[in-house]
C-alpha cells in the first residue's frame, strides 16, 4: 500500500516537472521574430464542402471535391461588411481554374503548399489588408465525370 502511494506521488512530480521544462523550453527557444501574430488574435472560419467541376481542353474531365479551413484575424469584421468566407471560396474557385499544373490523376506531384500561399495571397488582396494568415486543406477528393455518369445511372435503377 505504502509503494502503490510512493508511486502516485512520484508520477505526479515527474507529470509535473516534465510540463515545467518543456513549457520553459518552448518560450525560451522562441523569438519575437517568429512570432508574427498572437494566437489570441486568430480565429479560424471552415469553409463548406465544395465540389468545383475542372474544365481542361474546353471539356468537363471532372470534380474536385475540397474541404478547407482558414486562419483570419478574430477583428476582421470590423474592416469588411461581407463574411469573408464568400471572399475564400471565391478566390479558391478562380485559383483551381487558373492553376495549370493541377494535375488530378496526378495530385502527389501537386505543390499544396504553393497553392495554399497562393488563395491566402489572393484572398487578402481582394480584401486589401492581410486578414488571412493561412489556409489549411482538410479534405481533397477527385471524381471524374464518368464516375458521375455511373453513379447517377446506379441511382436511377
Amino acid at each position: 500500500m505504502l509503494k502503490l502511494i510512493f508511486v502516485g506521488i512520484w508520477s505526479i512530480g515527474m507529470m509535473t516537472g516534465s510540463a515545467y521544462f518543456f513549457s520553459s523550453y518552448m518560450h525560451s527557444s522562441t523569438s519575437s521574430e517568429e512570432i508574427e501574430v498572437d494566437l489570441d488574435e486568430l480565429t479560424n472560419i471552415n469553409i463548406d464542402s465544395m465540389s468545383i467541376a475542372l474544365i481542361r481542353n474546353n471539356g468537363i474531365i471532372g470534380y474536385l471535391m475540397l474541404s478547407t479551413v482558414i486562419i483570419v484575424d478574430r477583428d476582421m469584421s470590423e474592416y469588411i461588411s461581407i463574411p469573408v468566407k464568400y471572399y475564400a471560396r471565391d478566390v479558391i474557385i478562380s485559383t483551381v481554374h487558373k492553376n495549370e499544373n493541377l494535375d488530378v490523376y496526378r495530385l502527389d506531384k501537386f505543390d499544396y503548399t504553393e497553392f495554399q500561399n497562393e488563395v491566402v495571397t489572393n484572398i487578402n488582396a481582394t480584401i486589401g489588408k492581410k486578414m488571412v494568415h493561412k489556409m489549411l486543406i482538410q479534405n481533397i477528393d477527385f471524381i471524374t465525370k464518368d464516375d458521375v455518369r455511373d453513379l447517377q445511372l446506379r441511382r436511377s435503377q
